[in-house]
């Protein structure tokens, strides 16, 4: 694989496993909604410039999705940035960012599940070994290791939200399947990204998205660039671009380390305890994953990303 494309998926792989410690960051002084408006918003600015770029370089004009398109569009966009932003950094104000970046892991073991009912795929053997490994990395990371679980507590509360957050995503990819093949992957995101954002808006007004981000201290902006440049538009950017470079199969090995870099900048940036239990439910979470999606006959798929 060429180093440029290495170093590229390496950067996707550090933004976005450090958009989890980041995020916890901004939500000292944001409430989740607020942050995910401030971070679309600037995501959507930035992706209208690159899109105007991408097309003059092509020499082509943007579609104008109209009918069922324009519907899924907004449907996708409803699912997989406004409810699962919201989602996400709900359950990372309420559980730790090491927890949130690892469980966001397990997305493609849903996919996989829905793959199967949703679409007829076959679940094999090995799938299923690999789901029940990853459920049981999901148990450790959630009882810290006992396997005893604390219903009421904030830290479960998170983490289950985390579990949906994966869930959520699954779906999207799976919703998105079918516009993928229709449109490019940079015009689906802008797409997406666009309406996404827009439809954060009607409850974020009455929440007081404009004032909080009168409050936000230099700190605070600093997440936000961090959040909606690198990690909604570099991310996206860079990742594509791996994918037109080299194989599906082996770009899609990066994102197994995004688990573990969140781990590791959750504990250097916030402080974040090193806990065993949770680093061994995570290896037990990326193992189970890769016996999902390394099955015979996954190794050429597009694989879509998850957002972080």
């Amino acid at each position: 694989m060429p180093l440029k494309v290495v170093l590229a998926l390496l950067f996707v792989i550090t933004v976005w496993g450090g958009s989890f410690p980041v995020a916890k960051l901004a939500l000292a002084e944001i409430s989740p909604i607020n942050l995910a408006t401030l971070r679309f918003t600037l995501a959507s600015l930035l992706f209208l410039p690159l899109m105007g770029l991408g097309l003059r370089r092509t020499g082509e004009r943007l579609p104008r999705p109209t009918g069922r398109d324009f519907i899924m569009f907004n449907i996708l966009a409803l699912l997989g940035v406004t409810t699962y932003f919201m989602v996400q950094y709900t359950a990372v104000s309420l559980t730790t960012a090491s927890n949130a970046g690892i469980l966001i892991g397990i997305a493609p073991l849903f996919v996989a599940l829905l793959s199967a009912l949703w679409l007829g795929e076959r679940l094999t053997a090995r799938k299923i070994a690999g789901i029940a490994v990853a459920m049981g990395g999901v148990a450790a990371v959630i009882s810290r290791g006992t396997f005893r679980f604390s219903f009421g507590s904030a830290g479960l509360a998170g983490d289950l939200l985390m579990v949906l957050n994966a869930f959520c995503w699954a779906l999207f990819s799976i919703l998105g399947k079918q516009m993928m093949r229709r449109y490019s992957p940079l015009i689906t995101t802008f797409y997406i990204t666009l309406l996404g954002t827009l439809w954060f808006y009607p409850a974020a007004l009455p929440l007081g998205v404009l004032p909080a981000a009168a409050r936000l201290t230099a700190g605070g902006w600093l997440a936000v660039a961090f959040l909606g440049a690198f990690c909604s538009v570099g991310g996206y950017y860079f990742w594509y671009w791996g994918l037109s470079q080299v194989e599906a199969s082996r770009v899609a090995v990066f994102q197994y380390l995004q688990p573990l870099v969140s781990f590791a900048l959750s504990a250097l940036m916030l402080g974040e305890q090193v806990n065993l239990a949770t680093l061994g439910g995570g290896l037990f979470i990326i193992a189970g994953v890769v016996l999902v999606t390394r099955a015979p006959g996954s190794a050429g798929e597009k694989r879509a990303a998850v957002d972080a």
